[in-house]
């Protein structure tokens, strides 16, 4: 079936003779009359259904490129899925769900006819009467979807719309289940480790930091919105110049607790309401509100000021243990000015792996691309890590006319010199290598990407051998100085680090330029520097291996660049 090209109608109501191209019917059925949205995996369309006297419906298709990814096509059939799972007037229906003759998978549920939570918001925030329903019944309908394994993984104000109703009335109904996470699915996806996915701005700490997400995360997200109603703004707000650079700067936010309390912006607000919110925006989910009836209701009784639950006390502040058992907040990072210099360049391309790593980055219908994230892993956790083990051979050749020499340890490199190095471990895991060149005094860190390469993924399994660099190895410019080697071994994807590949080009010849993404790399690396690795040597086979209880191992070698 072909479908009608893209529109962007004012007003997403149906009306007769709204659509400006010639409509399609779908098995027979379904007339479409206009598009009303697309996202990262599929369009919706109003139509009609002819056998149920024209009755205004929303039709969904999976995008044509979608259909080439396999999780993408996964979750889409897994949105109906969930919808179908759950009965409640706060969740929109799904009334038929099938494919077109040429095998285009595609769904049907309600038309709801409103307007979005979002156009509703006002800077000052809505009347507090009003927010107090929207709570109570945004709770009661994200935790029926909680009751059936449903975690909704992307609430945000676009995606809860103001139903009107035959008297007038207004109720609040959770759309687009898009990315939802449904347990024991018939059309479970391929595994999410490392994937993200949401509208950064709403996602739990966790959700950030690569771990599965939970109903505290939906809660999370929850306490956001409900924030955002009572104050007329988001309770983190990133100044960074892109996305990118906006998550590690929301992460230091998060951990920090720096929220303006809702009192202070709006005070009419009870000190039980902004409690009941501060809670469930804690860092830690085990302190947020159990559960997401709990927290709207209780929220919905604390904004009408019949009586005052108070929650227990949380503290929004937990804080980044250093070496020795000390403790800092976590800090924000910074900006450095950008600087050129010609990097460790790679000579050939890196040799590829055997199957490429597809990561997707998703993008919810009305709201920005979200970026790779940047991980980093709670130490309270790192004790419940498995050990991850790396081994790892390096060798130079100062003479192109002899053989490389064999390296364990660290040692004195010079210009023209040529590295290899290669890769193996006994579990399954993906890697990254970047090089930090010398810095004179005063100048800013410089980053190189040295592994994987647009050509090369960064997952490999156990047992097999994988090189940075191809046969000719990564040659040393002239800049002498210390020349770092950061070695990274992760459990899973770390999409903002695949996401660094872009550099290695023609152009950029590996160098990070962007002063922001070099700031985040080195954010990161810090994060994960402790627990440091123990090193094995093997004198004999000339391999060093390193391991450490942790899901994110970093590994650094250095050499002296004269």
């Amino acid at each position: 079936m072909t479908v009608p090209p893209r529109e962007d109608p004012a007003d997403p109501e149906p009306s007769e003779g709204s659509a400006t191209t010639t409509p399609a019917t779908v098995n027979g059925r379904y007339l479409i009359e206009r598009e009303l949205g697309r996202g990262g995996i599929g369009v919706v369309y109003l139509a009609r259904d002819l056998r149920l006297h024209e009755m205004p419906v929303v039709i969904k298709f999976l995008l044509e490129d979608s259909t080439q990814n396999a999780w993408l096509s996964r979750k889409f059939l897994q949105e109906a899925e969930a919808l179908t799972r759950i009965h409640h007037p706060g969740v929109v229906r799904v009334i038929d769900r099938d494919r077109t003759p040429d095998g285009q998978p595609f769904f049907v549920m309600e038309f709801v006819k409103g307007v979005a939570l979002r156009s509703a918001i006002r800077p000052t925030g809505l009347d507090l009467e009003f927010a107090a329903a929207i709570v109570r019944e945004v709770g009661q309908a994200l935790n029926a979807a909680h009751l059936e394994g449903v975690l909704h993984r992307d609430l945000k104000p676009e995606n809860i719309m103001l139903e009107t109703l035959s008297n007038g009335a207004q109720h609040a109904k959770l759309i687009d289940f898009g990315i939802a996470k449904v347990r024991d699915s018939r059309d479970s996806a391929p595994t999410e480790l490392g994937m993200l996915a949401g509208s950064l701005y709403y996602m739990a700490p966790e959700q950030l930091l690569g771990e599965p997400a939970s109903v505290a995360s939906d809660v999370y997200a929850f306490a956001t919105v409900a924030y955002e109603l009572l104050t007329g703004r988001r309770p983190f707000n990133p100044d960074a110049p892109n996305q990118i650079a906006a998550i590690p700067q929301l992460m230091s936010l998060q951990r920090s607790g720096q929220i303006v309390p809702p009192q202070q912006l709006r005070p009419g607000v009870s000190a039980a309401a902004e409690a009941l919110v501060m809670r469930g925006l804690a860092f830690d989910p085990a302190a947020r509100v159990a559960d997401a009836r709990q927290f709207g209701d209780e929220l919905a009784q604390a904004l009408r000021g019949a009586g005052e639950p108070v929650p227990s006390v949380v503290t929004l502040r937990p804080s980044v243990p250093l070496p020795g058992g000390t403790t800092q907040p976590s800090l924000p990072v910074s900006q450095p000015p950008a600087r050129r210099r010609a990097p460790l360049v790679a000579v050939g391309a890196a040799l590829a792996l055997g199957a490429a790593l597809s990561l997707v980055y998703l993008q919810s219908r009305s709201s920005p691309a979200v970026p790779p994230a940047l991980h980093e892993m709670p130490a309270a956790k790192q004790s419940q890590a498995e050990v991850r083990t790396l081994t790892y051979s390096v060798t130079l050749q100062r003479d192109p006319k002899k053989p490389p020499i064999p390296l364990v340890g660290e040692t004195i490199v010079s210009a023209g010199d040529r590295m290899r190095l290669a890769f193996t471990s006994q579990q399954a895991g993906h890697l990254y290598v970047f090089n930090e060149g010398p810095r004179p005094a005063g100048a800013a860190r410089n980053m190189n990407v040295l592994f994987p390469s647009p050509g090369s993924a960064a997952e490999f399994g156990p047992g097999l051998t994988v090189s940075a660099g191809s046969a000719d190895g990564f040659v040393f410019d002239r800049e002498r100085g210390v020349e770092r080697i950061w070695i990274v071994w992760s459990r899973g994807a770390q999409p903002f680090l695949d996401a660094m590949k872009r550099y290695v080009n023609p152009t950029d010849q590996g160098e990070i330029t962007d002063a922001a993404h070099v700031a985040a790399l080195d954010t990161f690396l810090r994060a994960h520097e402790s627990p440091k690795p123990d090193v094995a040597v093997d004198n004999v086979k000339k391999a060093t291996t390193v391991s450490a209880r942790t899901d994110v191992l970093v590994s650094l070698l250095e050499f002296e660049h004269q």
